[in-house]
């Protein structure tokens, strides 16, 4: 979900006549503008946050935002000063720090514990972990998992719903909260792919993934829950799925990570609808008795996502800067 320096962003954040003396030393300072997409994404996310916290009972407290944030952004401010002599606003690093906390939970813990300190270093190692992709898991120069996304899957695998687990994709009743949360997620989601040219890609995604548990539906498969005392099933199983906000942030805000994503809206359709696919083939592996993680049974997207997002970034990196091949005329030497 984190959103990273491309060409518009390098544009918005090119340096101005801002310095600071450190010793004896001038140093460059660069902070964002308004027109960076990723300060948009920060303000959305952190309404999320705001609105879930406050009123929808999100089970997360404000020093486990704050620890992931602080440790995330000094990284990044350390490394692109000892790279380039510059302090730089850690934006990407920030919204790593922001997406994992909107994710992550700690089993057990409750709602309106604000000031809890409770796993704060799951908050902080899981964060770090997925900006320490972006620099040394790379290819070609390029990082291809998307950081936030695979720190989350690998601690899931590691740690287990025993003291970790994703966010619950049921926020509550429908009320104004809950509706200012929708209007928050899609407001900012629309507006964030339009200008990053991906909002195709997302719809793709929830068109096939809507199909998907549709179809899943039809085949009798139920979820168990804690907010049911039955396990839901048929159409209000595809409601619930369809119309998760979990669903709609992680078709806005991961799967269109734009350094993470492949080139070509026609290969980015294709690989979103893939991994929908996935999706539902992890929903259907949980419902007949394969074993699967705990935390997966209840955000498969982001396995789903880790598994076939690097993969197509690989080959796209490997094999989509080839030159087309020449044609053969008569006359000429194949």
């Amino acid at each position: 979900m984190a959103v990273t320096v491309d060409a518009e962003s390098r544009r918005v954040l090119a340096p101005q006549a801002r310095t600071v003396r450190i010793g004896n030393r001038v140093v460059p300072v660069v902070l964002p503008r308004i027109r960076d997409p990723r300060i948009h994404l920060a303000i959305t996310i952190l309404s999320i946050l705001t609105i879930g916290m406050v009123w929808l009972d999100f089970r997360l407290s404000i020093p486990q935002i704050a620890v992931a944030m602080l440790a995330c952004g000094v990284i990044e401010v350390v490394r692109t000063y000892r790279a380039s002599g510059t302090l730089v606003w850690p934006a990407s690093a920030l919204q790593t720090a922001t997406s994992t906390a909107l994710i992550l939970r700690i089993t057990g813990m409750q709602a309106h514990d604000w000031w809890s300190f409770d796993g704060w270093y799951y908050f902080a190692g899981i964060a770090v972990a997925g900006v320490l992709t972006k620099y040394y898991i790379r290819y070609q120069g390029r990082h291809i998992f998307n950081p936030s996304n695979v720190a989350l899957v690998a601690a899931f695998l590691l740690f287990g719903a025993e003291r970790i687990e994703p966010l619950d994709f049921w926020w509550g009743p429908l009320g104004w909260a809950l509706l200012a949360a929708y209007a928050v997620i899609v407001i900012g989601g629309i507006t964030l792919c339009r200008r990053l040219a991906l909002l195709g890609m997302a719809a793709a995604f929830y068109a096939t993934f809507a199909f998907g548990v549709g179809v899943l539906a039809l085949l009798g498969q139920s979820i168990t829950t804690q907010w049911s005392l039955t396990p839901v099933s048929g159409l209000h199983y595809w409601w619930v799925l369809v119309t998760s906000p979990e669903t709609l942030i992680f078709l806005f805000f991961m799967i269109t990570d734009p350094r993470t994503v492949v080139r070509g809206k026609r290969k980015q359709i294709v690989v979103t609808v893939i991994i929908a696919v996935v999706d539902q083939l992890i929903r259907l592996m949980s419902d007949t008795g394969v074993p699967l993680p705990t935390a997966f049974n209840a955000a498969p997207p982001l396995l789903a996502l880790a598994i076939v997002g690097p993969i197509a970034k690989y080959f796209d990196l490997r094999y989509g800067n080839r030159p087309a091949p020449r044609p053969v005329t008569a006359g000429t030497p194949s």
